[in-house]
């Protein structure tokens, strides 16, 4: 789920007009409502998926399940609205990918290191996935 919010999050911020000033305002509700918005949505569908499916070892309790979708969405959206708030006016956008560029690359670590791979590994899918994602955010803000 975690990598869901921070696409989904990264790709929000990258609709925006960056040369244009941002409303505070209309960034944070972009960030909390498509944060939180895709969590309870992918909660809602595994809440329905459970009641498809005959019951299997892996289900997980529906409120727990909720639990950590919301929470992981409430870390991505707290970081990024920190970062934002933070950020000048004419760099918000970007300041926002990058977070949301960040949160996916530690995501990226951690999972790898769950995986089973190295520290090392880890550390290296980490960096090419904020190489990646920091140049996408750079770029679009150089091009449009």
């Amino acid at each position: 789920m975690g990598f869901y919010v921070c696409v989904t999050l990264f790709a929000a911020m990258a609709v925006g007009d960056d040369v244009a000033v941002q409303r505070t305002s209309d960034l944070m509700a972009l960030i909390w409502l498509s944060t939180v918005g895709l969590a309870l949505a992918h909660w809602f569908a595994a809440t329905i998926a459970t009641h498809l499916v005959p019951d299997v070892p892996e289900h997980r309790p529906i409120a727990e399940v909720l639990m950590a979708h919301l929470l992981i969405a409430s870390i991505a959206a707290t970081s990024t609205s920190l970062v934002v708030l933070a950020a000048p006016n004419d760099v918000k956008l970007l300041a926002g990918r990058l977070c949301a560029g960040a949160l996916l690359a530690l995501l990226v670590a951690v999972e790898a290191r769950r995986g089973g791979s190295s520290r090392a590994r880890g550390i290296r899918l980490a960096v090419l996935s904020f190489t990646c994602a920091a140049g996408i955010a750079i770029l679009k803000r150089l091009i449009f």
